[in-house]
């Protein structure tokens, strides 16, 4: 449910690594894939606080082990994710209208559509890395 405040305000967005591997997460523009956002590499137990404009849409891509994720975040007041959830072993259902399922309020999963980009963006990334 959205609030019913017009003015703009900023949210907290903490992305937690509680896996026992480390992450990588890079920001992608929502509506344009082709404009990258730097890439940060996440050890474990580390975290890291986003300040967000509250409801807005945010996407971010998560990798770990090879395996990826998109996050889809529009959030309305400070949000923790844990990234575990993100690559749980046990998915639940993906939503049947988009193809995705929630880890928190204002926070879904693609797995879909997301792997074969990040894939090919990551590749071009790490190939111009020093």
């Amino acid at each position: 449910m959205s609030p019913t405040c017009t003015l703009p305000y900023e949210v907290l967005l903490e992305l937690v690594n509680d896996t026992r591997h480390s992450i990588t997460m890079q920001a992608l523009h929502p509506e344009d894939e082709a404009h990258l956002g730097a890439t940060i590499l996440m050890h474990s137990a580390e975290s890291i606080s986003l300040v967000l404009t509250a409801g807005l849409p945010y996407r971010y891509g998560i990798r770990k082990h090879g395996k990826e994720a998109g996050l889809n975040v529009k959030i309305w007041h400070d949000t923790v994710c844990n990234l575990s959830t993100v690559f749980a072993a046990s998915v639940p259902a993906m939503t049947p209208s988009d193809g995705t399922y929630s880890v928190a309020d204002g926070i879904k999963v693609a797995f879909a559509s997301f792997n074969l980009y990040v894939t090919h963006q990551w590749k071009s990334v790490q190939d111009t890395e020093v």
